[in-house]
Order: structure tokens, then sequence, then C-alpha cells
């Protein structure tokens, strides 16, 4: 993804915490920007063709489906990624997100920009980085999971925000 795009997303992302007046809260208030945003989340117990999705986003409905069988963290992030569609891809078209690690390198553009929005809504580059700061005498993986836990991502999209934000050495 090119410098320009991934400002102007992190620019709406900021733009979104600004808009709902949530600027310290952390975990990110999903839930409340979803409603904000007119739709409506529903949870879904996957069968054995829904198994291996793990979110979704139809615009007619107004409605984010998420698998409940994936940990809270992971629902989370999912949760901030189908709002990244939302905001980032207008109203049209539908979304249906697969689980896969986010390690491996998908390469549709939409997606890469979906998970680097859901990055900077859960995790805000300034907060994420002073927090970082914060637990300076942990260990690196000690502080992943910590601030997995801040803000409510799981351990490896923290790991993959801090590897983008150059922190990991």
């Amino acid at each position: 993804m090119e410098q320009n795009r991934e400002l102007e997303i992190k620019n709406k992302a900021n733009a979104l915490i600004k808009e709902m007046a949530c600027q310290n809260a952390f975990p990110a208030p999903v839930e409340k920007i979803v409603k904000h945003l007119g739709y409506k989340i529903f949870k879904f117990s996957p069968g054995e063709q829904t198994s291996d999705i793990s979110g979704a986003v139809d615009h007619h409905k107004k409605a984010i489906y998420i698998n409940n069988k994936n940990n809270i963290r992971r629902q989370f992030f999912t949760i901030a990624h189908e709002i990244g569609h939302i905001i980032l891809h207008g109203k049209d078209e539908n979304f249906v997100d697969y689980r896969r690690d986010i390690n491996m390198g998908s390469t549709d553009e939409k997606e890469l920009e979906t998970n680097y929005f859901a990055a900077n809504l859960l995790m805000p580059e300034n907060a994420f980085c002073e927090k970082w700061e914060e637990y300076e005498e942990f260990d690196n993986n000690t502080k992943i999971t910590l601030l997995s836990y801040y803000f409510g991502a799981s351990d490896l999209a923290t790991r993959v925000r801090a590897n983008h934000l150059d922190l990991l050495h």
C-alpha cells in the first residue's frame, strides 16, 4: 500500500475516533461506533459451510456478522475491520472476510486497507507508542501481550502493529 493511502486511512480512523470522542477509550468502543454508523452486530455460530468466515458486512441489511467461535479479541478486530469496509469502501459492495492469519500476506488491496484501518482504530499510533514506552522494562513478547489486552486486539495483530511502527528491535 502506498504511503499516501496509508496516511489517508490513518486520518480517516483518527477522524472517526475524534467524531466519537473516544480518543482515550481503550479498548475502542467498536459497538458504539457500529451503532453510530447505523449498523447492528450479529454473532453467528458457524456451520460446515461458514466455519472459515471470520466476519461480514451487509450494507443493505445494515449488519455486521461476527463468528462467535473466534476469541473475543479476534472478534473485536473483526468488528473494527468491518467498520473499515464501511468507511473506506462505500456502501454498495458487501464483504465476507475469511479466517486467515494476518501474516499470511493477503494481496487483496481492500483487505490490506481495512486491516490497516482496524489497527489505527484500535491501536492509534501515538497511544500505542506511549504504552510501548511505558512498558519499557518488559521484553517485547510481554509488551505485546500487555498491549494486546490494553487495546483489545489479538497478540498477532498487536505484533504486526508494533512491527509496522518499527518498535520491534
